[in-house]
């Protein structure tokens, strides 16, 4: 039996840098030219959004615990609750001035209940009867 033979192909040559440098550092050639390009800011740049409401929010990470953000992902899922949301709101109320605590020391006089009323009436009858059998 003859053998097969096998029909080798030559891998297309990578295209020449000058060409995808060019590709890649113009705009005027890149199918969005209409579009605002996206980039990350830099590391000392501040990054704001504007809400709705016309409230502006600031970009931040935060590092928590694995368990911790396990927790805090299961509450705002179960609330329907948006986790910068949350975030914002425990910040602000450990934040929030507090009041002045203020000790009051009040005196607690014990009031006799129905049951020692009664005891104090009997006692108070039987010592009467005592004074009275020893005449």
């Amino acid at each position: 039996m003859a053998k097969k033979t096998v029909g080798v192909s030559l891998r297309k040559p990578p295209p020449p840098a000058d060409l995808v440098d060019a590709y890649v550092g113009h705009e005027e050639q890149t199918p969005t030219s209409g579009l605002q390009a996206l980039r990350r800011p830099a590391a000392n740049e501040e990054v704001t959004i504007a809400s709705a409401s016309g409230r502006a929010f600031r970009e931040l990470h935060l590092y928590v615990p694995q368990d911790l953000a396990q927790l805090l992902g299961v509450h705002c899922a179960e609330n329907d609750r948006d986790v910068s949301n949350v975030v914002v709101e425990a910040v602000a109320k450990m934040l929030e001035p507090k009041a002045p605590e203020i000790e009051l020391q009040v005196e607690v006089h014990p009031t006799k209940t129905a049951w020692q009323k009664a005891r104090g009436r009997f006692d108070g009858a039987l010592t009467a009867l005592r004074v009275r059998l020893k005449r």
